[in-house]
């Protein structure tokens, strides 16, 4: 069986183990079991970019603490700070995809959150992971991979290790070496560090198949790294040109079967904005932030009592946030214009609506 319900369990229990010696912050408020306050603290430190507070208000929702049960509100918030690169988060993120906690499970979604949670080392992703390849569900079966994840969780999670054991005599590879599949990257800013997250799947390949991952800023090769499974993280020490990556299966004999180049896609958190009672501007509200995840871009709504007169967008500096904006632009009404101006913390884009309709597509 996965570990699917500690999407709350799990949580909890690292909060609990978290928030001993904090100042007077969501956690400590957390601590103490007053949630009306941690909520508000998690509120304001979310909107200043903390990936933790996110995490937190995902709990809240999660497990109905000071408020009414909502998952459809904790996987916001947890879809938040899985983009930001919180481990916890994105092996949340999986279980309710896994378990179908929001709608028809997802598999094949939730491996790539547990994939990428498994890059950082979350045993619990791996050992999921491992069981979605051996069982082929979401991705391809593949007795390579699964017995790769199932070793990265062996020393922590005794199924795991069960899991290994009864995998040694499996049939191994098919002898084929194809290019790995779906290959997923994202750029990720933590602090002052800058790193790329990447995941990919493949068919079974022959004995000792392994991968190797390149990342490329213009022409140069600026980081690489081999490994036997499927989700690599590599630092991003300088930016110049546009980055890109790619990752190709290695064969023992020296085969090589290399997937495309992938262009590299910056985590864009974007706020958006609406009314208390604009409830046109909470329709358009939810139909952007349907469309922003189907692109694999995290939207957190946030409701305000300020009156303001129009729809607007506001975006950072940088050329991807302007690329953005201009996005969303185009998929509101006629009539919305972006604007250069300043963000919260590592907000990408914030988008202000102000009544709707919902576009006609």
């Amino acid at each position: 069986m996965h570990i699917l319900v500690p999407a709350a369990i799990f949580a909890a229990l690292v909060w609990a183990t978290a928030t001993g010696a904090q100042p007077a912050t969501g956690n400590a408020a957390f601590a103490e079991a007053d949630y009306d306050t941690a909520f508000a603290l998690w509120q304001t430190e979310a909107l200043k970019g903390s990936s933790e507070a996110a995490f937190g208000l995902g709990l809240l929702h999660d497990l109905g603490l000071g408020r009414r049960r909502d998952p459809v509100q904790a996987l916001q918030w947890y879809r938040l700070a899985a983009v930001r690169g919180l481990a916890d988060a994105q092996f949340n993120v999986a279980v309710m995809l896994d378990s179908g906690g929001v709608g028809p499970p997802d598999p094949q979604l939730a491996a790539l959150w547990y994939a990428r949670a498994a890059a950082s080392g979350h045993v619990r992703a791996q050992y999921n992971l491992g069981l979605l390849y051996e069982q082929g569900s979401g991705v391809p079966r593949n007795a390579d991979l699964a017995r790769h994840w199932f070793d990265r969780a062996a020393s922590a999670i005794p199924q795991a290790a069960a899991k290994l054991t009864a995998l040694t005599n499996a049939v191994k590879g098919r002898g084929v070496l194809d290019a790995p599949l779906m290959p997923t990257g994202v750029l990720i800013r933590k602090d002052d560090t800058v790193f790329a997250e990447l995941v990919w799947t493949a068919r079974p390949g022959p004995d000792a198949t392994s991968y190797l991952v390149e990342l490329a800023d213009g022409g140069d090769i600026i980081a690489s790294k081999t490994t036997a499974g499927s989700a690599a993280i590599l630092p991003v020490a300088v930016r110049q040109g546009n980055l890109r990556w790619r990752v190709t299966a290695l064969g023992a004999d020296g085969n090589e079967a290399p997937a495309p180049w992938q262009p590299l896609i910056e985590a864009a958190p974007v706020r958006i904005v609406v009314g208390t009672q604009d409830k046109d501007a909470d329709m358009l509200a939810a139909d952007l932030a349907a469309a922003l995840d189907r692109a694999g871009i995290a939207a957190v709504t946030e409701k305000t009592d300020r009156d303001a007169d129009r729809s607007s967008i506001v975006h950072g500096p940088d050329d991807d946030a302007a690329g953005l904006a201009q996005a969303i632009a185009a998929y509101l009404p006629p009539g919305v214009s972006s604007t250069t101006g300043a963000v919260v913390a590592d907000w990408i884009v914030t988008v202000r609506l102000v009544g709707g309709p919902i576009p006609t597509r």
